[in-house]
């Protein structure tokens, strides 16, 4: 604590990195770096905290005044930090990561983190964060926290490259996703999703894969929603799956290993007017119904569920109950279709 007391009263710019610890301390250490405005280095912990032979106080990490940092590593090593408390910064240019082994965080305070190329947070015992939303970002992991909401993280109107959600979030109900655009969006939790988030008018997903989701929305004001591929993984908690695309060129669902809940699919009469080649592969669903394009509402009516996109190029059903009325408008047409017959049924 003498050591951050020095460097804050005495240095508003740090030009390297500042390391945090080893601490010989036996109560909680307090450390506190106000006055300390940038550091062009990473902000993190000591590489001698990997030490086993290292016994750690818990301790508290705080900056009101510190604005821009090229790195936060916290969390990379076994560590007691329990409150990390950073309210002004807003840059950290090169990456942003508070990880996994930060077991006994439970308090983040990042309020003003706007920018950052790389967002990766994943304490597991996180129950309180303070954050507003970015601007520009291009990376994204998030894993299991407690927090009650990922929205200042996944609302936002950004281009994004890499995006990976592993839950759980037990206090999450719904995951909103606000990107304008990812070219790999991965989402396993148990919750519901909505596409399109607060303010997102148009999205443009290249690959969507989906594990344990319980529902898949579309925000009542998207204008315009477009995905290459959407993967559903055998975990997917979704009985009945409407597909709410303006645009999708490859279906692919795979359970075959675990439970197998999907009883029916839906696909919109604008499918008829996607044009990129539809590739539809179906494996390992035995409850799902694919006898016809035709099904009931909850009124009792029978109504069109299924149509087909003019511009087919694969067809793989495997294990899964199909019927000729569900391919018969396809049978003129000199598609390539592969078919697995399940036992005893159609």
């Amino acid at each position: 604590m003498a050591d951050a007391d020095k460097l804050r009263q005495n240095c508003r710019i740090v030009y390297g990195h500042v390391g945090i610890g080893p601490f010989a301390d036996n109560g909680t250490v307090h450390i506190n770096l106000d006055g300390v405005e940038m550091i062009a280095g990473t902000l993190g912990e000591s590489p001698l905290m990997q030490s086993d032979d290292v016994t750690q106080p818990y301790y508290t990490l705080s900056s009101s005044s510190l604005e821009v940092v090229d790195a936060v590593e916290i969390g990379y090593y076994g560590t007691k930090v329990v409150n990390l408390s950073l309210p002004s910064l807003k840059s950290a240019r090169d990456y942003f990561e508070v990880g996994k082994r930060a077991y006994n965080l439970t308090y983040l305070d990042i309020s003003s983190l706007n920018f950052a190329p790389s967002i990766t947070l994943s304490p597991p015992n996180l129950t309180t964060l303070h954050h507003t939303g970015l601007r520009n970002v291009t990376a994204m992991s998030i894993d299991a926290m407690k927090i009650d909401s990922l929205d200042s993280l996944t609302d936002n109107q950004l281009n994004m490259s890499q995006v990976f959600i592993q839950g759980p979030f037990p206090n999450v109900n719904e995951i909103a996703i606000g990107f304008i655009s990812a070219k790999h969006l991965h989402i396993n939790d148990n919750s519901s999703l909505t596409l399109g988030g607060s303010s997102t008018t148009a999205m443009t997903i290249k690959e969507l894969s989906l594990h344990g989701i319980t529902d898949l929305k579309r925000s009542a004001q998207l204008q315009t929603l477009k995905v290459d591929t959407l993967k559903l993984s055998s975990s997917i908690s979704i009985t009945d799956l409407e597909i709410p695309f303006d645009d999708l060129r490859s279906l692919n669902i795979q359970q075959r290993w675990e439970t197998h809940p999907m009883k029916s699919i839906t696909l919109p009469p604008k499918a008829v007017d996607w044009t990129g080649g539809f590739d539809l592969d179906i494996v390992g669903a035995p409850d799902l119904n694919l006898t016809s394009i035709y099904g009931v509402n909850d009124k009792g009516n029978r109504v069109q569920t299924w149509y087909w996109p003019k511009n087919v190029s694969r067809i793989r059903i495997s294990d899964v109950t199909v019927g000729n009325a569900f391919l018969y408008v396809l049978l003129p047409r000199s598609y390539r279709v592969v078919m697995k017959a399940y036992p005893n049924k159609q």
